[in-house]
């Protein structure tokens, strides 16, 4: 307001002392280099508050071998999620890059060195189209229509979210740049949603209740839990555990990772989904498919 004032004067006023136009014009360039500050630091703080990264591990029930490992980075308008391989030093097996401006998903298959990209509206349709799916089967609409009870125990730092099959328990904190939150949410619903495209996953609504819950307390979680009760859909019961650890700011590593997922984005060949997924129909529910993996999706 200040600055505004200022420029939009004729004459302005120092000390109850009037200047005129050309004392006006000593103060232009003082005036002029503080806006260029102003806009460069409001461009830098935006920019590194945009710079973190998520380290994610699963655990399938006891075990203390992670399942899974993914490294999710943010960097203004891009965030890359990576599927590490169990191999050390070697390039990761999946990489999802969504790009908030354009609103694009884009899957990157390291191995096959393929890609396919989605975008956003796209992917609410074929969540939309999997959701009808889920409805219309008896032994599977539970996981659209299940409501969750919600306990907040603020003492312990614990949320549990209850159904009659499906338990969530999660534990976290708010980050102190409260301006990561925004961003994290939206990528995690991304993730989750892309559940839709692969049938080996299983049907993203459960966890995008979690995800809701999640965003109402406005945590960025550290620990996530899921313990499910076999019945018609689940022929057994399991449960898994995720761990995750937020760092502000990015690695030298982190960020050839992402000058990678880039090059591979620009460079491998561009397959629908159908061939991506080496799948006869990627929409369409099959839980036989999930049932017999030991992957959970609750990775991030």
């Amino acid at each position: 307001m200040l600055l505004q004032s200022l420029v939009a004067s004729r004459f302005f006023f120092v000390a109850g002392k009037t200047f005129s136009a050309a004392a006006e014009n000593r103060f232009a360039w003082l005036r002029f280099s503080l806006a260029i500050m102003c806009c460069f630091f409001a461009l830098s703080s935006a920019n590194m508050a945009h710079d973190f990264r998520i380290e994610s591990h699963v655990y399938i029930g006891e075990s203390t071998q992670p399942a899974t490992h993914n490294v999710t980075v943010f960097s203004n308008e891009l965030a890359i999620d990576f599927l590490m391989s169990e191999q050390l030093n070697t390039a990761p097996t999946e990489i999802v890059i969504y790009d908030s401006r354009q609103r694009l998903i884009v899957l990157l298959d390291n191995q096959r060195k393929v890609r396919v990209e989605i975008s956003a509206a796209q992917l609410v349709k074929m969540v939309e189209s999997l959701r009808r799916q889920t409805v219309e089967n008896e032994a599977a609409k539970f996981l659209v229509n299940d409501s969750f009870e919600v306990d907040t125990d603020w003492s312990a730092g614990w949320v549990t979210l209850t159904s009659p099959a499906i338990t969530y328990r999660f534990r976290g904190e708010q980050p102190k740049n409260g301006a990561l939150i925004p961003v994290y949410f939206e990528m995690m619903d991304i993730l989750t949603q892309l559940n839709a495209t692969d049938s080996r996953q299983l049907p993203p609504f459960p966890r995008l209740k979690l995800n809701q819950t999640i965003r109402t307390v406005g945590w960025v979680p550290r620990d996530v839990q899921i313990s499910v009760t076999a019945n018609e859909f689940f022929p057994n019961s399991f449960s898994a555990n995720s761990r995750h650890v937020l760092t502000e700011g990015l690695s030298k590593t982190d960020r050839d990772l992402m000058a990678d997922a880039k090059k591979n984005w620009m460079n491998f060949k561009q397959v629908d989904l159908k061939e991506y997924r080496n799948e006869e129909d990627s929409r369409k529910l099959n839980r036989t498919a999930w049932q017999s993996s030991d992957k959970l999706s609750i990775k991030r």
